[in-house]
């Protein structure tokens, strides 16, 4: 890694999530999780295409309100004009076991 004089090496950004997380689909910030079970992944909500950010749709989708763009609950591309699908992010628990804790990029 090159790095200019003085700088430092970036820290990781990290979203919590505090509280029960429901079954399915739930947005929380810079997020968009999915619990099925004991199984919660996590995704970016920038959309691929030109960054705008996702919302949820009634349909349990993630739609970009720029382009049109789909994803299904855990970030697969459904319709473009994005080629990609959503960033995923790593998902681990805080040290009291309560809440999760999301590394954003940076």
């Amino acid at each position: 890694m090159v790095r200019a004089h003085g700088a430092r090496p970036r820290t990781p950004r990290r979203h919590t999530v505090r509280g029960p997380l429901p079954e399915g689909l739930t947005v929380d910030g810079p997020v968009a999780l999915w619990r099925d079970g004991d199984t919660v992944t996590a995704v970016s909500r920038r959309c691929p295409h030109l960054g705008c950010t996702v919302r949820p749709a009634a349909d349990e989708t993630l739609a970009c309100p720029c382009h049109g763009s789909r994803f299904d609950p855990r970030g697969r591309l459904k319709r473009g004009p994005a080629g990609t699908d959503l960033a995923p992010l790593r998902v681990s628990r805080d040290s009291d076991g309560n809440g999760l804790v999301i590394d954003l990029p940076s």
